[in-house]
């Protein structure tokens, strides 16, 4: 778009002093990027690089303005891809404003990567490195810094592996291998393949030295070896044509050359035929041996990691319901799981993946054509075009002869191709999105030195309007850095704040300073998230205070405040994001906390909240268990045996649902007949766990110990993590004398659930040989939709076409 160049007049010192503080800025963030981190729990990686990038590219825009300003030139040449990312940008903002949550929409809970602001960094980016990237000792100076920071990276993994993840802990890394300083597992082979890329493209295209020579090689080498213990299938086919493609480059060097094309004749071709050849059998091997290659790789480093996201055909069948109702601009960025809510097959509730509320699709483009509806999908697809054409007319038309200019330009073009090809396969992390803008704009910089046709030189301090007109456009642009600069900090802060005292919550510690932490991060950021964690907290309250059951002034202004905190708290995550079935669930639980006080409208309130999360997450049979339970708080048990039989329908083996049909059974006096049904319904759905869990919690109600013993048994068996089953076991084996089998039963539930304390105090009972309390509800499955902004994970592929592995080379699946 614009440059800055010194040619053009008489150098002047403070402006090149500017510039070169800005350039500065940008090689350590960018170049670094890979490996920056904070060492905390409280905030992540993926989040932590974002806004490190974020700050400095707004640092050196400052320091670029303050430096044209001052040398009164600027050089300017309109590019289409650039000029269409803005657009996106303004396209993605449009489209969060309609989204009916433009906080989440257009920032995110972490400015993740599906969030309109994100595209805007993208787009600022790929303008600044297309401005400030003119010098190509500084393009190679950041070439080499990424170069090194992938040498790190992976000396540092294979350091992991070999000797034990303990070894380089770094204190949040704990005793998960896949977790990186980069971010994702999966991204990280991504920016492996990056490397090698560039190594291959250096070694063909340069004459380097001996030194340089044996970097790239070993550089290469590493790669490879990252990139097997990580088997992304993917990049492997990628690497396998491009590899190709350069080798028979290599082969045919100087047969058929014109002038046009500068080929260096260069000591080192042996070398890069031989990198070359390399990488295009190590990724023939792992694409032709798929699975049996990647398993024998995971067996030798114990690692076994699959990241699970929709299919291709469920993207694109959430599409077709979203383009019912908003086919232009989509649900909103950052709003996948809304309409994941709304639309999943309802194969998903029969997998560990039911409560699982994805945050993008098959690849980030799919996503993009449900977020951003066909105007934003388009306009991404037409950007990626329209780059694929200025790069292709750039190589075939240029006339420079210099070869350091010729490989960056190629070297970044094919970067940027390779990195924005990957997002509609795959949704990689923001270090890869911002690589690619950092390439992208560094391929318009050297275009600009090997093809200057249409560059324009504009003289800023021509006269007395110009030079007005510069200053006005500079203070805009410093203060809307520096105005970004504070709320991207605020809003970073808010989140470190709000995770820390969470934690503190979670663990009872400093409630108190917990309770102000997460009021200031709300002061600080207005994120959803934060008031419904104290609603939650605060409705707790409410409960353990009822139970208590002490009585008096105290007690009663005790319950009148924590209630009261839980409503407000409730009703402002509800009003700023009405969109997400949680705000309205946590609602319903307060008011579902009092309606056994036959408080005024809390039956109906909490009814109406319920029914307003099952309108915005329809597939999830947790709505309809909440229902049940509030109409058995109110005494309906016709109403709370409508709901229950719904959402057994919706999931067949839900033990929240089954424990609930159990207790209404129970209450109701038909226990016998219920254990006889049951039965019949255990043995033609013979390998469900679940039946068997419900026909052994019915057995022990009705004191037929024996019976819920082999009944709970034969959930374990089909089971063997099933916590619940082995929670009840526990009272069973208790009832026939068995303390021994009750206590090692419960040491396994514990071994599931580490952190709850009531299967601790159960243990102690029977350490002190009292007996186990009457049983009480599961306390293994929750009915909390999950909604994690990490990849989904899991240690077997789906069996779902609704879902699939995004590192595809496995032969597990799940059970």
């Amino acid at each position: 778009m614009l440059t800055h160049d010194f040619n053009e007049g008489p150098v002047d010192v403070v402006a090149g002093k500017l510039l070169s503080i800005a350039r500065t800025v940008g090689l350590l963030v960018f170049g670094l990027l890979p490996l920056i981190f904070i060492p905390s729990i409280f905030v992540s990686v993926p989040q932590t690089k974002i806004f490190v990038a974020s700050v400095g590219l707004f640092l050196v825009v400052i320091f670029f303005a303050f430096s044209v300003l001052r040398q009164g030139v600027v050089r300017v040449r309109f590019e289409l891809p650039i000029v269409l990312m803005w657009v996106a940008f303004i396209v993605a903002t449009i489209s969060a404003f309609f989204s009916g949550d433009f906080f989440d929409s257009f920032w995110g809970s972490e400015m993740n990567v599906n969030s309109a602001l994100f595209v805007g960094v993208m787009a600022l980016a790929m303008t600044v490195w297309s401005g400030i990237g003119v010098d190509k000792k500084l393009v190679v100076r950041l070439y080499l810094l990424l170069a090194g920071s992938g040498l790190i990276l992976g000396l540092f993994h294979i350091v992991r592996v070999f000797l034990g993840p303990e070894a380089l802990s770094l204190g949040i890394f704990g005793s998960n291998i896949v977790l990186s300083p980069f971010s994702e597992w999966n991204s990280l082979a991504v920016f492996f393949g990056l490397i090698i890329i560039l190594s291959m493209i250096a070694l063909e295209q340069l004459s380097l030295r001996l030194v340089g020579r044996v970097f790239f090689a070993v550089i290469t080498v590493l790669s490879l070896v990252m990139l097997a213990i990580i088997n992304f299938g993917v990049v492997f086919i990628v690497l396998g044509l491009v590899s190709l493609i350069i080798l028979l480059y290599g082969l045919t060097r100087g047969k058929f050359n014109t002038s046009q094309v500068p080929v260096p004749q260069t000591s080192e071709s042996a070398l890069s035929l031989a990198v070359s050849l390399a990488v295009l059998f190590v990724s023939m091997v792992f694409v032709l041996g798929g699975t049996a290659v990647g398993s024998a790789v995971s067996q030798l480093t114990g690692i076994s990691y699959i990241e699970v996201r929709p299919s291709f055909e469920a993207t694109v069948g959430i599409a077709k319901e979203v383009y019912k109702e908003s086919a232009l601009l989509g649900v909103g960025p950052n709003k996948f799981a809304d309409a994941w809510r709304q639309y999943h097959d309802i194969s998903i509730n029969s997998t560990i993946f039911w409560n699982t509320s994805f945050q993008a699709g098959y690849g980030f483009i799919p996503t993009v054509f449900i977020t951003q509806g066909l105007l934003g999908g388009l306009l991404w697809i037409v950007f990626f075009a329209t780059l694929l054409f200025v790069g292709m007319r750039t190589f075939w038309q240029n006339v420079h002869a210099d070869t350091l200019w010729y490989f960056i330009a190629l070297a970044s073009f094919v970067a940027s191709v390779y990195l924005w090809g990957m997002s509609f396969l795959y949704v990689p992390g923001p270090v890869l999105f911002l690589l690619a803008a950092l390439c992208t704009g560094l391929f318009f910089a050297a275009r600009k030195i090997i093809m200057p046709q249409g560059v324009r030189t504009c003289q800023l301090m021509g006269n007395q309007r110009t030079a007005f007109m510069t200053v006005a456009v500079t203070v805009l642009i410093v203060v809307g850095s520096v105005g970004s600069l504070y709320f991207m900090g605020r809003h970073f802060t808010a989140s470190y704040i709000y995770v820390s005292a969470a934690n503190a919550l979670d663990t009872n510690t400093n409630i108190p300073g917990a309770l102000q932490g997460i009021s200031n991060a709300f002061a600080l950021s207005p994120d959803d998230a934060f008031p419904r964690r104290i609603a939650l907290y605060q409705k707790d309250e409410v409960r353990r205070i009822m139970q208590e059951n002490k009585g008096g002034l105290e007690a009663q202004a005790a319950f009148e405040q924590a209630l009261s905190s839980a409503l407000d708290a409730a009703g402002r995550a509800v009003a700023l994001d009405g969109t997400d079935p949680q705000n309205w669930e946590t609602l319903g639980r307060v008011y579902a906390e009092v309606v056994s006080l036959n408080m005024e409208n809390a039956y109906e309130l909490a009814v109406q909240a319920f029914e307003k999360a099952r309108e915005l997450d329809p597939q999830s049979p947790s709505r309809l268990v909440m229902l049940s339970e509030v109409e058995l708080l109110k005494g309906n048990a016709i109403k709370a045996r409508e709901h229950i039989m719904g959402a057994i329908g919706l999931k067949s083996n839900y033990t929240d649902a089954m424990y609930i049909l159990a207790q209404i059974e129970i209450s109701e006096g038909n226990v016998p007949a219920a254990i006889e049904s049951t039965r019949a319904a255990a043995l033609l759905d013979s390998n469900n766990p679940v039946r068997f869990f419900q026909l052994g919690v019915l057995e022990l109600s009705n004191s037929q110990f024996e019976d819920a013993k082999r009944s709970l048994t034969r959930a374990t068996e089909l089971s063997p993590d099933y916590a619940n089953a082995r929670y009840f076991l526990a009272f069973a084996y208790d009832k026939l004398g068995k303390k021994n089998e009750a206590k090692e039963e419960l040491k396994k539930v514990l071994a599931l659930n580490p952190d709850n304390t009531e299967v601790q105090a159960l243990i102690g009972r029977l350490d002190r040989g009292e007996s186990l309390s009457p049983a009480v509800a599961p306390v293994a499955e929750t009915s909390e939709t999950s909604a994690t902004k990490e990849p989904v994970t899991s240690g077997a592929a789906p069996k779902t076409p609704a879902l699939t592995p995004a590192n595809a080379n496995t032969n597990k699946t799940t059970e």
